[in-house]
């Protein structure tokens, strides 16, 4: 089993993938969507195992530099925990960082672009020209509520739990030296990093329609965007009270 263990907590379209890659280049741990229903099949197939026990028992030897480090979203474990109770097999009171983003308009802009180009994630490989997505506000609004939810259900979590939690917005983690937040969490879980060795292929993918669809819908819906930011009051809170940096 792990010396150390971390989570990060996070919800879509905050960096997390970037943030994974980076700390994995610099040995803190081999930060994966290990809980992810979506990769059951064929983790469970690599790991040669045939029931859940088994799974996660695999799942937690994954550790690199001795640290076991896994980004989570809150649909991953309310999942699973539909056929497990999975404090049974993993320690969740660990150091944790809250992973997301202060722009919940642009945050869902994102998601919204995404989905409509079928183009999640860019690593230097993106088509010459992307294809135009509609602005549709309902979809904006839906994207935006789901997560204002998902940030409740992580926080609830939080408090379970009793984790070390620090948070970290997207904004600060693709202003800030990526060197820095490597070194902010391995002194977090209480491990040396290797900063001469991080590197991450992940880059903005956001253009200037993103922008125009965020400024589009901030305009035509001031009231809803305002009341938004009142119920996010907690964890802008948070970042400034719990900060990672």
């Amino acid at each position: 089993m792990a010396d150390r263990e971390f989570l990060i907590l996070f919800v879509a379209r905050t960096g997390s993938s970037h943030l994974a890659e980076l700390l994995t280049s610099a040995g803190v741990g081999d930060v994966r969507e290990w809980l992810n229903p979506a990769f059951r099949e064929g983790q469970a197939q690599f790991f040669r195992t045939t029931n859940l026990a088994d799974y996660f028992a695999a799942i937690r030897r994954a550790r690199q530099n001795g640290v076991f480090g896994q980004k989570m979203t809150i649909w991953f474990y309310e999942e699973f925990s539909r056929e497990a109770r999975l404090e049974d097999h993993f320690n969740f009171a660990v150091p944790t960082v809250f992973l997301f983003r202060e722009n919940i308009v642009e945050q869902a802009v994102s998601l919204c672009m995404a989905a409509g180009r079928n183009v999640f994630h860019n690593t230097g490989a993106l088509p010459a020209d992307l294809p135009d997505v509609a602005y549709n506000a309902a979809d904006i609004r839906q994207c935006v509520e789901s997560f204002v939810n998902e940030e409740l259900r992580l926080r609830a979590f939080v408090q379970q739990h009793g984790s070390l939690v620090r948070y970290l917005s997207y904004e600060q983690l693709a202003s800030a030296d990526p060197r820095r937040v490597v070194e902010a969490i391995a002194a977090l879980v209480g491990v040396k990093s290797d900063v001469a060795k991080l590197k991450s292929a992940h880059r903005k993918l956001g253009d200037d329609a993103n922008r125009a669809h965020a400024q589009r819908f901030v305009e035509e819906h001031r009231d809803y965007v305002g009341a938004v930011g009142r119920r996010r009051q907690w964890l802008l809170d948070a970042l400034r009270e719990k900060p990672l940096l």
